[in-house]
């Protein structure tokens, strides 16, 4: 018997609306980053396909409203309208493109925090899990299973305007000296490789595997 093994529990309730088994949800791996960081930032990062419903033009609204220059890596259609809205609101956006994943994770470990604000179903957010496993704060939008990446860092309410949302809180993550170290520490917990493989281990056991 076939067994389906999400990475969120957003995508186990969208397995049984489809009709498909009960199936538990499994943390998504991430090895520990051996590496040194480089010196962090006083900027923000987005590491995303440039597409409809990643929360582009969203991004830039809030890097603009933070007053703080936004890094962007991936390559798509959605930056032209992001690059529109950049000139308007004066956010100095530097456009990395397609990086290998060691190259984008050094471009996550330099920021003040990592954002991701889809504005459609995200499964997980993977990119958020690979900030934090880097030391750096994350700031998600709850949507879809991005709030189970976001952690110790901080999930905007989903049907607020970005222009309009209360930023209390993500004024509060980028002063906090501890951010980095809180959402490499939550990572380590629930994503290190022994957590996934216990995880994956009980559902096996309780399978009858």
């Amino acid at each position: 018997q076939a067994s389906f093994l999400p990475v969120s529990r957003f995508l186990a309730t969208r397995l049984a609306a489809l009709g498909g088994p009960e199936a538990k949800p499994l943390p998504w791996p991430l090895a520990p980053v051996t590496e040194a960081a480089p010196p962090r930032g006083r900027h923000l990062v987005c590491v995303s396909r440039l597409v409809e419903g990643k929360g582009l033009v969203d991004t830039v609204v809030l890097a603009g409203r933070l007053r703080l220059n936004l890094t962007v890596v991936g390559e798509g259609p959605a930056r032209a309208d992001a690059e529109r809205v950049a000139q308007q609101l004066g956010v100095k956006v530097c456009w990395r493109g397609q990086l290998d994943r060691a190259s984008a994770r050094r471009e996550l470990a330099s920021a003040a925090a990592a954002v991701l604000l889809p504005s459609g179903p995200e499964g997980l957010g993977l990119c958020l899990l690979e900030a934090a496993s880097v030391g750096t704060p994350v700031i998600g939008r709850a949507r879809g299973g991005t709030p189970e990446a976001v952690g110790a860092g901080v999930v905007l309410p989903k049907n607020v305007d970005i222009s309009a949302v209360d930023l209390s809180a993500v004024h509060t993550l980028l002063a906090d000296p501890t951010a980095g170290r809180r959402a490499l520490a939550w990572v380590q917990s629930v994503h290190h490789p022994r957590a996934c493989l216990a995880a994956l281990d009980a559902v096996l056991r309780a399978q009858g595997g």
